[in-house]
């Protein structure tokens, strides 16, 4: 396995456990409901920022690895089509020793090419099998966050059920 995929690999299973969502299309009754925490000065859910920070560098460092080995490859197909023009070059002149060596760069050349092709497979497919795994824990996360979050605001409403009814007599006597 090459260097990169590990590191793709590396690099997305660092943040196996985060908890947080991904969709940029948030559903709007969510979105309701943190801009009312906003309101309210409540902190968010279970998340953390830098959590989700590190994420999107995460991913971002993979597709740069994944670029990189797809311009790579496309170099290495560049440099195999001189190579190969080249040697037409020199049968046309009939210059057999260079077309000789023309000929085993060649076959190093396409060797560079079936690795570049194959390492940059091999980062896509990784990354898609991250993607939907990520996908299919992202769900459960979620919604794990949202019961805690819920849970905590019903202990919170309690808790304040029990000052105010702590108040009450001070603010009977008042009347």
């Amino acid at each position: 396995m090459s260097r990169v995929v590990l590191f793709v690999r590396w690099e997305l299973g660092r943040h196996e456990h985060t908890q947080c969502d991904q969709k940029v299309n948030y559903n709007p009754t969510i979105v309701a409901l943190v801009m009312l925490m906003c309101v309210l000065g409540l902190p968010p859910f279970q998340r953390t920022d830098c959590a989700l920070f590190s994420l999107f560098v995460c991913v971002q460092a993979c597709f740069s690895q994944r670029e990189k080995a797809y311009q790579a490859w496309q170099i290495a197909q560049t440099n195999l089509i001189k190579e190969r023009e080249q040697e037409g070059k020199l049968q046309a002149a009939g210059n057999t020793e260079k077309v000789k060596l023309c000929q085993e760069e060649i076959v190093q050349m396409e060797t560079r090419v079936e690795k570049g092709e194959e390492e940059f497979n091999n980062i896509s497919k990784v990354m898609r099998a991250e993607i939907e795994r990520f996908e299919g824990q992202r769900k459960k996360d979620f919604k794990a966050s949202i019961l805690r979050y819920m849970e905590k605001m019903m202990r919170n409403q309690e808790q304040l059920i029990k000052y105010w009814e702590a108040f009450l007599p001070e603010a009977k006597s008042i009347a």
